[in-house]
């Protein structure tokens, strides 16, 4: 028997307009640039938390704004930075 599993996954699209909440790490050091990568990306910080010499930050950031903010933190922190997704908000 054969099983569908996308049909079973019932995977969902983002909707257009829709949020990601993302969680960025970052040496200290590199921070204003991040914050600045965020502005220009639309996103809306939530959260800074400072941890010795890392910086985490959370942010509302635009579907549409995804791809280009990662591989933006990757320039501005010298690939030491990195950015997550947490969770898709509507």
């Amino acid at each position: 028997m054969t099983r569908n599993i996308n049909a079973e996954a019932q995977p969902e699209l983002p909707a257009p307009g829709s949020d990601l909440s993302v969680r960025i790490l970052a040496p200290e050091e590199f921070i204003g640039a991040v914050i600045g990568e965020l502005h220009a990306h639309d996103a809306a910080i939530t959260e800074m938390v400072s941890e010795k010499t890392t910086i985490t930050v959370i942010a509302a950031l635009p579907v549409k704004e995804y791809d280009s903010f990662v591989r933006a933190v990757a320039d501005v922190t010298q690939g030491k930075g990195s950015c997550k997704t947490i969770e898709l908000r509507g």
